[in-house]
């Protein structure tokens, strides 16, 4: 079982989006993952992520939300483990698969979703920014509170 924690219930994320109008989030507080192989997984304050950044058709075939609980948070981490390194491709990827599990994403989603980083991640994690590349400001279009460790997903 892997255990996380937010230092804030709600955790706020800046939604825009980059030049190429794609859309990117960035944290406004940091948020750490207690995996049980890999400890503390720290994702500092002002990074900037994609959400789930599958085509707009997967989402509809899972018939989940790439902001949505379980979802963001196995992207969050997925998108830091490949900026930094830290851990192997395959782990990434693994990690990503047990925190869709542990948020409650069904089985067959969170393998459909693992299958896909697993055999279209390979470029991903060739051509990833550095973490120091992915903190830099983003041009706020919204706020979005994000649930980070909730049920809940909200924009404002």
């Amino acid at each position: 079982m892997i255990t996380h924690k937010a230092p804030h219930p709600i955790s706020t994320v800046h939604y825009g989006t980059d030049l190429e109008g794609r859309t990117i989030l960035q944290l406004t507080h940091p948020f750490i993952w207690r995996d049980p192989y890999h400890g503390e997984i720290i994702v500092n304050e002002g990074f900037i992520f994609d959400g789930g950044s599958s085509p707009s058709w997967s989402w509809s075939f899972l018939s989940l939300h790439p902001l949505s609980e379980g979802v963001i948070q196995a992207a969050l981490i997925h998108d830091y483990l490949y900026s930094s390194k830290i851990v192997s491709r395959k782990e990434a990827d693994d990690i990503f698969f047990a925190i869709l599990k542990d948020q409650s994403i069904e089985n067959h989603k969170s393998l459909v979703m693992w299958i896909a980083v697993r055999v279209f991640g390979g470029s991903a994690w060739d051509l990833c920014p550095p973490v120091e590349d992915r903190m830099k400001p983003v041009k706020v279009e919204k706020t979005c509170h994000a649930s980070l460790d909730k049920k809940t997903h909200q924009k404002t």
